[in-house]
Parts: structure tokens; C-alpha cells; sequence
């Protein structure tokens, strides 16, 4: 994946490492690394490291301002109709 793709607040899914199958929202990037939150262990303020290789991209991007929201918009994401 290009990081010219990525957008601040575009949802992910984890497909490598222990948290597979795990949904984020991206906070920040800078080359391979992404930093990513999910509300809950990894806030906006502690984001997780991980390599953007290991990541699947939606399309659905959304803003967020507080820990919250981000657990609020990824918990609607999983249980919409896809």
C-alpha cells in the first residue's frame, strides 16, 4: 500500500501481529509506520505503532476528537451491513 492513500481517520484492519482482525483508525503516518487507536488500550494520546504492510484499508474515513468517539464510530462500523 502507498502512504499517499492513507488519510487521518480512515478506518483499518489489522491482518498481522496479535491484534489481527483488530479495527483502528489511523491518527498519523510517516513512511511504513502507521499510528492507529482504537478508543480503548490505544487512545488518540497513546496510539499503536505498526507497520503499514500489516494493515488492510477501508474506504470509510471519519473524524474524531476524543478517545470516545473513536470507540463509538468503530463499534457502529462493525455492526453495519457491509
Amino acid at each position: 500500500m502507498q502512504s499517499h492513500q492513507l488519510k487521518k481517520g480512515q478506518i483499518v484492519r489489522s491482518i498481522a501481529g496479535r491484534d489481527k482482525g483488530k479495527f483502528y483508525l489511523i491518527v498519523a503516518w510517516e513512511d511504513d509506520i502507521v499510528w492507529v487507536a482504537d478508543g480503548r488500550q490505544k487512545t488518540l494520546s497513546k496510539p499503536k505503532r505498526k507497520n503499514i504492510s500489516h494493515l488492510w484499508c477501508t474506504k470509510d474515513v471519519v473524524l474524531c476528537e476524543d478517545d470516545a468517539t473513536v470507540r463509538a464510530t468503530l463499534d457502529a462500523f462493525l455492526i453495519s451491513p457491509k
